[in-house]
């Protein structure tokens, strides 16, 4: 997104409304509730590394805990204060209620924690929503390959999927090539050696694995495309455009964009970002040609449900990360998990499923498909499955 010089003067304009009739081509336009279809977003981050860019022409700046980016919170019809919010917690202090604090630890540790439990319970018992808008920023770098090389539908989000597993197993090899190439500013007389280095690391990752239907895809799709050197147009997402070399994502704010253009009869309270402000306040939010002003950016100590909304988006985030696990080893740890931890999980599992089945544009993810697929099947798999259960996950205590 290039940016106005004189942003005095002028504003780039964000016309929302053909944006939401795209998101709602795909999953469908259906509202919210009745009950809480006029409720509010509230919205904090976690994993936020701003861009990702090769720093000094050697290393990328994406850090391994920031592989996942989750913004997103509550959707609440009703909220609480601040001191509804520190009894809820336990808490005696006026300090603001930080998951940076209580939250310590990844997935497994997080479920052992009373401080995960009265977060889940206090949505539970306020009927509140959970949303998210969910990204693996590398996946979201590397998949401008895959749609520069004209795949049917029926194969274009597995192979998306194969390629980032063959680009991220062999990273170093990776980085040396897009280093070379400056992607994503492929030029058109640098287009035969980026692709042969694709192919390279793909035809390595190949060996190296075996048989599988990742490498099988790689092997009799993707291959022969990359061998063709991206067909007669080039490759249309990668050259020609005004991008910079070395900057595999300017900015995150596309992702911030994405779930208020999604909803957009709806108000957004963020927690503040500065970054993130800034280009916001150079902008001029449209919906169908009028004003849109139904975003807001706060400080989270002013706001209870932003504090709220970054206990949960916390927890979501670490649970993705355990999930990229491969799916025997998920459940392995899962049937291994003591009762306070199980009881932690399903509580968390049953907020996700009510919030997906309320609306699936509550959870948007740009990832890979089989974790997104991963993700669906844990939810499932492990809730309560009777009143009984629920009223007895609802009493469990932390195992001594």
């Amino acid at each position: 997104m290039k940016l106005p010089v004189d942003e005095k003067d002028t504003k780039l304009e964000f016309e929302m409304s053909e944006l939401y009739e795209g998101v709602c081509g795909l999953s469908g336009c259906g509202g919210l509730p009745a009950s809480i279809a006029d409720a509010t977003f509230y919205y904090d981050e976690s994993g936020n590394a701003h861009h990702v860019v090769v720093q000094g022409g050697k290393d990328l700046n994406l850090k391994k805990e920031d592989r996942i980016f989750v913004l997103g919170g509550v959707l609440a019809q009703h909220g609480i204060t601040s001191d509804e919010l520190r009894t809820a917690m336990g808490k005696n202090s006026a300090a603001e209620i930080k998951s940076a604090k209580l939250l310590h630890g990844d997935f497994c540790q997080v479920l052992r924690k009373e401080n995960t439990n009265r977060i889940l319970k206090l949505i539970l018992d306020k009927k509140w929503l959970v949303h998210f808008h969910m990204v693996q920023p590398l996946y979201y770098a590397y998949v401008d390959i895959v749609d520069s090389l004209e795949f049917d539908a029926a194969n274009h989000i597995y192979l998306k999927d194969a390629l980032y597993r063959a680009l991220e197993d062999e990273f170093a090899q990776t980085l040396a090539l897009f280093k070379r190439a400056k992607y994503p500013r492929v030029k058109p007389s640098d287009r035969d050696m980026f692709l042969n280095g694709v192919l390279e690391i793909v035809r390595h990752y190949v060996a190296a694995h075996g048989e599988t239907p990742w490498t099988r895809l790689l092997s009799e799709k993707l291959s022969a495309k990359l061998e063709d050197k991206g067909g007669a147009d080039g490759l249309p997402f990668l050259e020609g455009n005004d991008l910079t070399p070395h900057s595999w994502i300017d900015c995150y704010v596309h992702f911030y964009q994405t779930p208020l253009y999604s909803w957009p009869y709806n108000d957004h309270v963020l927690d503040r970002e500065d970054t993130i402000e800034k280009v916001f306040n150079k902008m001029r939010f449209t919906f169908g040609g009028n004003p849109w002003e139904r975003w807001r950016m706060v400080d989270s100590d002013d706001e209870p449900m932003v504090q709220v909304s970054d206990c949960i988006v916390s927890i979501v985030r670490k649970y993705f990360l355990f999930l990229e696990m491969d799916e025997d080893g998920v459940i392995k740890t899962i049937e291994a998990f003591d009762k306070y931890q199980m009881a932690n999980l399903k509580l968390l599992n049953l907020i996700l499923g009510l919030s997906s089945t309320a609306n699936n544009r509550l959870h948007i993810q740009i990832c890979c498909g089989s974790l997104a697929e991963k993700m669906r099947r844990i939810v499932r798999a492990y809730v309560p499955e009777s009143g009984d259960e629920y009223a007895d996950l609802l009493k469990c205590r932390p195992t001594e």
